[in-house]
């Protein structure tokens, strides 16, 4: 499986041009998430998908939290946003990180 990042791109041969597919954003967040049989819900799941929400095609924004947990050598954010997130009180910081 492909990482999502790179769902928007469209697989080409040596003989053909890349095909016209959307590009896609996403977001990524964690934390604890509530689980009833396949289905996840609850304020960390609620959190992500807002993340996502703000993610321009081929864009991966991560919370606050991903970039404190993953920050490192190797790993750069190009791009800091504060921004509303619907159903969730204040501002919050997402970070664009460097996928290049």
């Amino acid at each position: 499986m492909r990482p999502s990042y790179e769902s928007g791109m469209s697989p080409s041969t040596p003989d053909s041009e890349p095909k016209d597919v959307p590009c896609f954003g996403d977001g990524v967040h964690t934390g604890d998430a509530l689980r009833e049989g396949d289905h996840f819900f609850g304020t960390t799941v609620h959190y992500a998908a807002r993340v996502a929400s703000h993610a321009i095609g081929g864009e991966m924004l991560v919370s606050n939290l991903v970039r404190e947990l993953v920050a490192g050598p190797g790993i750069e954010f190009v791009e800091i946003r504060e921004v509303e997130l619907k159903g969730l009180e204040g501002l919050h910081r997402l970070f664009a990180v460097d996928l290049g």
